[in-house]
C-alpha cells in the first residue's frame, strides 16, 4: 500500500517536471507511510512523558537497529563491486541484473510478512511465555509466503529471463538469480527470529547476528569472486542459508526458549511444499525441453496448484492455527 501510493506521488512529479526529485520522493514517502502502517498494526502507541532513562535506552536501541539496516543495505552493492573488480564489468552487470530481481522478489516476499507476522508479536510482547508459540506460527506462515516465491524464481529463471532481457544477458543472469534465490527460504527462519528479537528489545543481539553474518557469508563471497559470478552468487547463498538458519534456531532456542525441534518443523513443512515447485524445470530438463514461452507458460499455471497442494499436505495444522490467530487478532481490532 505505501509503495503504491508513494509511486503515484512519484509519477505524477515526474509528469510535472520534478526529475530526479521524484525518485527522492518515493523513497521518503515510502518509508514514512510503511512506518505508519507498522505503527498502526502493532498497536504503538506514542507517550508524551519525559524519561531520560528511556530516551538514552532508545537511543541505543535506535544505533543498534540502524547499523543492522545499514550492513543488510550493503550487502548486495559489496558483492557488486567485488564482481566488477575481480572479473569485470560483464560479470558486475550479470550480477547487478541478479541482483535488481532478487531484491524485487525479496520486496514482495517479506513485505507481507511485515503486515501478517507483527500482530503475532505484538499480541505476545507482554506474555514471555507466548512469545515462542506466536514465533513458531510466525515462522510456518512466514515460509509459506516467502517460499513459493524464491522456488518458484528457481523454477521460472532459465525460461523468463532470456525471454525478458535477450539471450545473452538472460541466459547469464538466470543462473546468478537461481543461486542467489534458493538462499531465499533458508532466510525466513532467521528472519521471524529477528522480528521477535526485535518486539522483545533485544536489538543489540540483531546486530551482532547480522555482524557475524558478514564474516560468515559476505566475506566467503567476496573471495570467491576471483573464481566466477556465479561461484560468488553460490558461496553466498549457501553460507547465508545454512548459517542463517542454524544461527536462526540456536538464538530463538537461548534468548526466546523456543523448542529448536518444533521451530524446525514450523519452517520445514512449507519449506518442503515450496521445493515441489523444483520439480518442474527438473522435469523439463529430463524431457529435454528447451526453455522458451510455451514451458514458461505451463510452469505459471502448473505451479501455484501443486505449491496449494502440497502445502495443504504438509503443513495444514500449522497454517490452520495461523489463520484462526490472525482472524482473531483482526476481530479484536475491529470491535469498539
Amino acid at each position: 500500500m505505501s509503495a503504491g501510493v508513494a509511486g503515484a506521488v512519484a509519477i505524477a512529479l515526474s509528469y510535472s517536471g520534478a526529475g530526479s526529485w521524484a525518485i527522492v520522493a518515493f523513497s521518503l514517502l515510502s518509508a514514512a507511510l510503511g512506518a505508519l502502517l507498522t505503527m498502526a498494526v502493532s498497536g504503538f502507541k506514542p507517550s508524551v512523558e519525559f524519561d531520560a532513562d528511556y530516551i538514552g535506552k532508545s537511543l541505543r536501541s535506535l544505533g543498534h537497529l540502524a547499523s543492522h539496516n545499514i550492513l543488510s543495505a550493503a550487502v548486495m552493492p559489496i558483492l557488486q563491486y567485488s564482481a566488477v573488480i575481480q572479473l569485470g564489468p560483464a560479470a558486475g552487470g550479470a550480477l547487478q541484473i541478479a541482483a535488481r530481481l532478487f531484491t524485487l522478489i525479496d520486496a514482495v516476499a517479506i513485505t507481507p510478512l511485515r503486515f501478517l507476522i507483527m500482530p503475532l508479536f505484538a499480541r505476545a510482547r507482554d506474555e514471555g511465555d507466548r512469545i515462542a508459540t506466536s514465533l513458531y506460527l510466525a515462522v510456518a506462515g512466514g515460509t509459506a509466503i516467502a517460499a513459493p516465491a524464491y522456488f518458484g524464481l528457481v523454477a521460472i529463471a532459465q525460461s523468463l529471463l532470456p525471454l525478458a532481457l535477450g539471450e545473452a544477458n538472460g541466459s547469464a543472469s538466470a543462473r546468478v538469480v537461481q543461486l542467489l534465490s534458493l538462499q531465499g527460504p533458508f532466510a525466513i527462519l532467521l528472519s521471524m527470529t529477528t522480528q521477535a528479537l526485535s518486539g522483545r528489545g533485544h536489538l543489540r543481539i540483531v546486530f551482532l547476528r547480522t555482524a557475524l553474518m558478514y564474516i560468515a557469508a559476505v566475506l566467503p563471497a567476496v573471495w570467491a569472486a576471483q573464481f566466477s559470478v556465479e561461484a560468488m552468487a553460490g558461496t553466498y547463498a549457501l553460507a547465508s542459508g545454512s548459517i542463517g538458519l542454524a544461527l536462526g534456531i540456536v538464538i530463538a532456542s537461548r534468548v526466546l526458549k523456543a523448542s529448536p525441534n518444533r521451530l524446525f518443523i514450523s519452517w520445514a513443512r512449507p519449506f518442503l511444499a515450496g521445493a515441489t515447485l523444483l520439480v518442474m524445470p527438473l522435469l523439463r530438463h529430463l524431457l529435454h525441453v528447451p526453455p522458451g514461452p510455451l514451458p514458461l507458460l505451463a510452469m505459471l499455471l502448473i505451479g501455484p496448484a501443486l505449491y496449494a497442494a502440497a502445502l495443504w499436505l504438509l503443513a495444514k495444522p500449522e497454517l490452520t492455527k495461523l489463520l484462526e490467530l490472525l482472524r482473531s487478532t483482526a476481530r479484536r481490532r475491529s470491535s469498539p
